[in-house]
């Protein structure tokens, strides 16, 4: 065993795609952080990371390469060497863990946590998450089963919760750049080595190859046709009236902002003859939304969640998932006035709260602070992993990390992969 004396000046490692960085204009966190006595570097996922270490904490938003790693192997390999590193380094603090991304990325199992919190309060926290049916394939009987849970209108969801970065178009795996690894070398096959998949959720363009579905993509059902036509796996769930106002609640570790959004104007209870709408989600509910299913008549004035119901829904979260950095999506019951949570999103964008930064640099001291009560010394093993390229094209998909289908099962497999000498 060999003794490393601890850096005085802790590092802080960042991995975030480019559009993630400039909307969040994440340089100016950077400068923050160097200000304030830290190092700030980029994670490289391509390269080896103990060369670019060591890290004290490791600030990422992965959802994209998580939601590839599930049938892609290059994409595969690149979460199992941040796996391995993290396995290999139990100091690093990462933000936020990589199991909990995986709960947020399937709705099935976001929707079952959202349940389970609900019955753990009995009724007693003031929110609840809306009736849902889950379409796992195809079947003959979803008309009744809607029927017997659900009331239209209905929202249906994509079971994958997150897609590729643009949210207007379906963008071909070839194109679709992972983190900001991507800068340095393109980690999918080329078009001409992809094969067409029999997976429901990658959709086949003979022009271009595969795409990832498109998350952000709903739609509004409102009779047995509507609901005829929805591709599964998806998430049905009773629209909810809500006077066109969206309550998004950002996280950041012990603190939360609350921001008031536009969302979906109401619309008649009960089954009715229009066609189904098909909406972007995000469009929907920007500050500056254009959309026309937002433009509503004027409501009257509906009180907003207190900060109890906030605190509550934040605080089940946080314990359930063990997360730093996330977003609460709630609306206001118009009939009832109970709070219903929508959604839940892992990094989201911190539109609208001025004080992320600071909030986000006083988490990061907090968890490094609590660090520092540990030795000074740490005792690693002397035979740390050594960086060796990883060899691709000879190695096939672990059984473990393809994507499941069942009901008992998350849509993403987490592979943990064994200690190597790959780094």
């Amino acid at each position: 065993v060999k003794k490393v004396e601890c850096q005085t000046r802790k590092r802080i490692g960042v991995c975030l795609n480019e559009t993630k960085r400039r909307k969040l204009n994440f340089a100016v966190f950077e400068e923050l952080c160097r200000n304030h006595g830290y190092d700030v570097t980029e994670v490289d996922l391509t390269k080896c990371l103990n060369n670019q270490g060591p890290f004290d904490l490791i600030i990422h938003k992965l959802s994209d390469l998580l939601v590839e790693a599930g049938q892609d192997l290059p994409s595969h390999h690149l979460v199992q060497r941040l796996q391995v590193y993290l396995d290999t380094h139990p100091f690093t603090i990462l933000l936020d863990p990589l199991p909990a991304l995986h709960t947020l990325l399937d709705r099935f199992q976001s929707y079952h946590l959202l349940r389970s919190l609900e019955s753990r309060s009995q009724g007693m926290s003031g929110v609840f998450s809306p009736p849902c049916v889950e379409l796992i394939t195809e079947r003959s009987d979803v008309v009744t089963l809607v029927r017997a849970n659900l009331t239209f209108p209905i929202i249906c969801k994509t079971r994958v919760a997150h897609g590729p970065r643009s949210h207007e178009e379906q963008i071909p795996l070839e194109r679709f750049e992972t983190c900001s690894i991507s800068r340095s070398v393109r980690i999918l096959e080329r078009k001409s080595q992809m094969k067409p998949t029999h997976d429901r959720n990658v959709r086949w363009n003979d022009s271009v190859g595969p795409f990832l579905p498109e998350s952000p993509v709903m739609s509004l059902i409102f009779n047995e046709r509507g609901l005829k036509e929805v591709n599964p796996p998806c998430l049905l769930q009773s629209f909810i009236n809500h006077s066109a106002t969206l309550y998004k609640v950002f996280v950041v570790g012990s603190q939360h902002f609350v921001v008031k959004r536009p969302s979906i104007r109401n619309f008649s209870l009960g089954e009715t003859d229009q066609k189904t709408i098909f909406f972007n989600s995000h469009e929907v509910s920007k500050a500056e939304s254009c959309s026309h299913l937002s433009q509503a008549p004027l409501y009257p004035d509906a009180l907003p969640p207190s900060d109890d119901v906030v605190r509550q829904a934040v605080q089940g979260l946080q314990e359930a998932l063990g997360m730093s950095l996330f977003g609460i999506d709630l609306i206001v019951d118009t009939q009832s006035g109970r709070c219903a949570v929508i959604d839940v999103n892992a990094f989201p964008g911190y539109e609208g709260v001025p004080e992320f930064f600071s909030a986000l640099l006083s988490h990061v001291e907090k968890l490094l602070g609590s660090n520092q009560k540990q030795s000074s010394i740490l005792e690693l093993p002397a035979s740390v992993p050594q960086c060796e390229e990883h060899n691709t094209e000879r190695r096939s998909l672990p059984e473990p990390c393809k994507r499941r289908l069942s009901s008992s099962s998350s849509y993403f497999s987490m592979y943990t992969p064994p200690l190597s000498a790959d780094c």
